[in-house]
């Protein structure tokens, strides 16, 4: 088993959407990753506007060693997202865009009692949560969502684990943030 903890598994997502400058030169903007921990449905829900992932290999991603290729800095090794999900609890989906105007998602489905993903095309747009109206947004552009119920050990009952969360997130992309990346955690 792989030795998380709750800051690690975060970290683990976030190295996914890590640019080098020359990304930010390209596309003329940062990319901007929101980390929802959702204490009221018990979830975790991170977006951003990278570049989406491409539906047609979106489903490659569950398959160990399996990388699909992005701009990303350390999304190499295949792994890392298929160890965490089961860390975190349950996949509900991922939902991409490439273009801001077509939507898929991967969802994980049972067949025969076995875990399989399929990839739909939906109609639900990006969303970022806005604090001030308290309400999901659609965001434009390309990027991914990807929405995860939390097993009941990651239920927050006290306010420090965030605010640790922020503090580490802080420390391990003290290089990167708002140079390359800039990170919201709201809770």
């Amino acid at each position: 088993t792989t030795a998380y903890d709750f800051h690690e598994a975060v970290k683990e997502i976030v190295n996914n959407v890590l640019v080098k400058p020359p990304f930010v030169k390209k596309y003329r903007r940062l990319v901007d990753v929101q980390i929802v921990i959702d204490t009221t449905n018990n979830q975790l829900i991170i977006s951003d506007n990278m570049t989406g992932w491409d539906e047609n290999q979106m489903m490659n991603c569950m398959d160990l060693g399996h990388s699909l290729p992005t701009p990303a800095i350390m999304s190499e090794h295949g792994y890392g997202l298929k160890s965490l999900i089961p860390y975190f609890g349950e996949l509900i989906e991922v939902r991409t865009s490439r273009d801001g105007n077509r939507y898929f998602a991967m969802r994980p489905v049972t067949d025969g009692g076995v875990l399989e993903h399929e990839v739909f095309k939906i109609t639900t747009p990006l969303q970022r949560y806005n604090v001030k109206t308290q309400n999901w947004n659609k965001f434009k552009g390309c990027g991914s969502m990807m929405i995860l119920d939390l097993d009941e050990e990651h239920t927050f009952t006290k306010v420090t684990k965030p605010k640790n969360l922020v503090e580490k997130l802080e420390h391990a992309y003290s290089h990167y943030i708002d140079k390359t990346i800039r990170i919201e955690v709201i809770w």
